[in-house]
């Protein structure tokens, strides 16, 4: 291929413009890489050094040439044009979209796309005791967070600074700790400048191998590790796609990594005294250095994997590196070798279509396979957890909490791929909390007698519930045992019971029984009532005397004993009358059963009695209950006798009880008589006498009678009321009722069959207390 030259003079400085042989070289390393190397046949050829390499706004490579004074730009096809600058060192793409280098005689250049120069001196500041009248020594450049250049000043063995400098050419300098001199910078992704630099140690002799760190405001601070290897072996450094700044150390022949927090990992390269100098972060996630003392491009991944690609021709040096605007690494190879290098290597795609579920409590990322991958990286947190020959991953060690996770892929030869996407995943291994609360609460005994209803309540402050357990509500009697189940998004569950005891049924009561009934006064009597309840248990019992009822509860309390209430009354607790008793039992679960009522009849023995006769009896219509016999307009007569006393606390044997009634219209004429009927009762024993009421105006018998209605008889009880009215009232009646029960029927329970009430027109009662 024949060489054309072209010189052009561009704002006064000497431009050259040329076409350059190209060789293309593919080298036999396991991945295949492919290097291209353009000559540089300019004027100088003998003397070309290109150092410092970057990727131009215009989509060309620029260069440092600092042998020939020069800055060279080489577009993605291999021609070249050369600008006569001055001994450039350091070159960075600035903001504005033009080159700007550095000339260690205290000057930093500034040329556009098209070949404008501009330059602007640094101020002499960096004086020393041993150089007072030494200018600042710009050395290596870089963009800035804040939109400046930033740069480093190396001056001496006392003064060292780092540079800013603007758009509009204002330079401040930030002095460095003492012996502190920086070599090259680069913007980290803390919004911060991260510089290396060596460090002489006066009291100690040592070397110090220095990463510094320099806020946009001028804040310095230092990570150091000694070295014992002559001067300070750290060079160049960069941002990484992790995050991290990454850096060669050539003296200790490793790549490093430093955290933001100051952490560092050492990489050894396994090329003895390969002499790492420039890194740069490639288009494949990894990062791409060159190996000046090995005539090698070597390439790291983020988890440690090195790979090294010799050159064609091993006798140059490789400098600077960097990622071209076609996505290959840029090289300069100086000591002689006059060219510019070119890399592609066919690296694994990233793993596609990486996906998990989450929330989970152990995350399974997948990917599409990649039939070249040899295995997958496995990548949580920025860090390698694992490999696998699969293209799922199940992570059950991975901490609670979000996690972010990448995958890469890696060929037989160890190349490992860019990252796959990222994915997030909430990893939660904690069961949600679940509580219930029962509605309405049971009682101190844990019974409930109403529709119960249980809650449920979930919570989980990792990924959140994804289902709680519905109100469970029971209503029919019984012992249940209620689960509640809560489960989070991640699938962790737990469960809670709920004891339920259900009674809604009230007890049952039997007939009440008596010891004595009736009772004299002077006796006591003692009450027994069967109590029964299937479910939760009988809790006790209660009576209350009379009408009124005092309410649930309030009742006198009666003692439970083998399925039985009782309840005694002494002797003198009631006076004597006719005491209508109600009973009422509890349940555990607080059902109270319906009352069962008895009457009690207290009487006193001590020689009373009761008297009366009449012959004339009238019943009023309306207010007898005399079915069958009575008729509207009809007149009927009645009569009544009776004889009953205590005598010696014992109902007199001869007491007796009498009554007649007769109904009808001309009875004695068979063909007009109208509704005619005759009721007798003679009484055939009785079994108390009751003489109560204000002054003892009232006797109430009870016994047992033959009673007769029309010609038929049958035995029934009866209830005889009779009122003595001057003892109630000077100039009141006296009264007479019956009241004759069913046969069989009981006179403290059943309603009468007959009953017979009038004031006493003749005749009259006495009633003795």
């Amino acid at each position: 291929m024949k060489s054309i030259k072209l010189l052009l003079v561009v704002a006064g400085t000497l431009v050259t413009s040329v076409a350059v042989f190209a060789s293309t070289v593919k080298v036999a390393a396991s991945a295949n890489p492919t290097i291209t190397e353009y000559y540089i046949t300019t004027g100088y050829s003998n003397t070309n050094q290109p150092t410092k390499i970057v990727t131009g706004a215009d989509g060309a490579l620029w260069f440092t040439n600092p042998l020939v004074s020069e800055v060279g730009r080489v577009t993605t096809g291999g021609s070249f044009t050369s600008y006569l600058v001055g001994n450039s060192r350091g070159i960075a793409a600035g903001p504005d979209g033009a080159l700007w280098f550095t000339i260690p005689s205290g000057t930093i250049g500034r040329i556009t796309t098209s070949g404008v120069l501009t330059e602007y001196a640094v101020p002499h500041s960096c004086v020393s005791i041993y150089n007072p009248t030494s200018a600042c020594s710009p050395y290596a450049i870089t963009s800035g967070p804040d939109g400046a250049l930033w740069f480093t000043e190396p001056n001496s063995n006392i003064d060292n600074y780092i540079g800013r400098l603007t758009g509009a050419g204002a330079v401040t300098n930030y002095a460095l700790p003492f012996n502190l001199t920086p070599l090259q910078i680069a913007t980290g992704p803390d919004g911060a400048l991260w510089f290396t630099a060596g460090a002489f140690g006066s009291s100690t002799g040592d070397i110090y191998q220095v990463i510094g760190r320099i806020t946009i405001a001028g804040v310095v601070s230092t990570f150091t590790r000694p070295s014992t290897e002559g001067d300070n072996g750290i060079s160049d450094i960069t941002t990484g796609p992790d995050g991290a700044l990454w850096f060669t150390d050539a003296f200790t022949n490793s790549i490093g990594r430093i955290t933001d927090s100051g952490t560092i990992t050492s990489y050894p390269l396994p090329t003895p005294n390969s002499g790492p100098a420039s890194i740069t972060a490639g288009p494949d996630g990894a990062l791409w250095f060159t190996e000046g003392g090995s005539d090698r491009i070597g390439r790291i991944t983020t988890s440690g994997t090195i790979s090294e690609y010799s050159l064609p021709n091993p006798t140059y040096t490789t400098m600077g590196i960097t990622m071209g605007p076609d996505s290959a690494l840029w090289f300069t190879e100086g000591n002689g070798a006059n060219r510019i290098g070119r890399i592609t290597t066919p690296v694994l795609p990233a793993p596609a279509n990486l996906a998990a579920s989450s929330p989970t409590q152990n995350p399974s990322p997948r990917w599409d396979p990649d039939p070249g991958a040899a295995f997958y990286n496995i990548y949580r947190n920025g860090t390698k957890v694992d490999s696998t020959t699969a293209s799922t991953y199940t992570d059950d060690t991975a901490p609670e909490g979000n996690n972010a996770y990448f995958v890469t892929a890696v060929d037989s030869s160890g190349a490992e791929s860019s990252p796959s996407n990222s994915v997030y995943v909430l990893v939660d291994r904690t069961p949600p909390t679940i509580t219930h609360t029962v509605s309405p609460a049971p009682n101190s005994s844990s019974w409930n007698n109403s529709p119960t209803t249980v809650t449920f309540s979930c919570s989980d402050v990792g990924s959140g519930i994804q289902s709680c357990s519905a109100p469970q509500t029971e209503s029919i009697d019984g012992t249940y045992t209620l689960t509640g189940t809560a489960t989070d998004k991640a699938g962790n569950s737990a469960s809670v019971t709920a004891a339920i005891d259900l009674d809604q049924t009230p007890p049952s009561l039997g007939a009440p029984s008596w010891t004595a009934n009736p009772a004299p006064t002077i006796q006591s009597t003692t009450v027994s009532v069967p109590v029964t309840d299937e479910l939760s248990g009988v809790a006790g019992g209660e009576y209350y005397v009379g009408a009124v009822d005092p309410g649930q509860g309030n009742g006198t309390p009666m003692t439970l004993s083998n399925g039985t209430l009782s309840a005694t009354f002494a002797s003198g607790t009631l006076m004597p009358g006719i005491y209508q008793v109600s009973f009422r039992a509890e349940d555990i679960a607080g059902n109270w059963s319906p009352g069962v009522n008895d009457d009690l009849v207290v009487y006193d023995a001590s020689n009373s009695g009761a008297e009366g006769h009449s012959n004339s009896l009238l019943p009023i219509y309306g207010t007898d209950i005399l079915p069958g016999l009575m008729q509207a307009a009809q007149i009927d007569t009645a009569s009544f006798a009776l004889h009953v006393r205590y005598t010696n606390g014992n109902l007199n044997p001869s007491s007796t009880i009498q009554f007649a009634y007769d109904t009808g219209t001309q009875c004695n004429n068979a063909n007009k008589a109208i509704n005619c009927h005759t009721i007798t009762v003679d009484s055939t024993s009785v079994d108390w006498l009751v003489i109560n009421g204000n002054n003892n105006f009232q006797a109430t018998i009870q016994g047992t009678a033959s009673v007769t209605v029309d010609g038929t008889t049958t035995t029934n009880a009866f209830r005889v009321v009779a009122t003595d009215g001057h003892l109630l009232n000077p100039g009141a009646s006296d009264t007479f009722e019956i009241l004759i029960f069913s046969p069989g029927a009981s006179p403290y329970s059943a309603s009468p069959l007959y009953t017979f009430y009038e004031p006493l027109t003749s005749g009259n009662v006495v009633v003795k207390g």
